[in-house]
């Protein structure tokens, strides 16, 4: 067949510690996941509101986006729990919001997708989120393959 050398994995032409550099330098290597965060939104008097439950929309090393029925103004925090993540289970930690994006449904009212960043996350932490968007960049990319 073709692509299998031997039994080994075709290599990609760029190394491993390079890549990860360069990916968390940009840290914007935003990765669709299907998993939910508890956020507590904090306003600018520091209001913290109850938490409530939310789909995310995509995750990265460095923040993510979640779906929201408003808009959140920029720079306010977030005290976020992404739950449940597969080999890591639940990270707890600060974050702020970075951007705001408007999303049209058709016969339905719009819904914002909230990106934000976290704050303070630790190198190792970053580590484990990496590792596992690279498990769930390899399953999509096999999902697709097997299309």
């Amino acid at each position: 067949g073709h692509g299998h050398h031997d039994g080994r994995i075709p290599t990609l032409r760029i190394s491993i510690p390079e890549f990860v550099e360069r990916f968390q330098k940009r840290g914007l290597f935003r990765t669709k996941v299907n998993l939910t965060a508890t956020i507590r939104h904090i306003d600018d008097e520091g209001t913290i509101d109850a938490p409530t439950n939310v789909p995310i929309v995509d995750l990265s090393g460095s923040g993510l986006s979640f779906v929201w029925p408003r808009r959140l103004p920029i720079d306010t925090g977030v005290a976020l729990d992404i739950n449940d993540i597969p080999g890591i289970g639940t990270i707890e930690m600060m974050s702020k919001v970075m951007r705001v994006t408007r999303v049209e449904r058709e016969g339905d009212t719009p819904i914002y997708h909230i990106g934000i960043q976290f704050l303070a996350v630790s190198r190792s932490m970053r580590d484990k989120i990496i590792r596992y968007l690279f498990q769930v960049q390899r399953a999509q990319v096999e999902r697709v393959r097997n299309d």
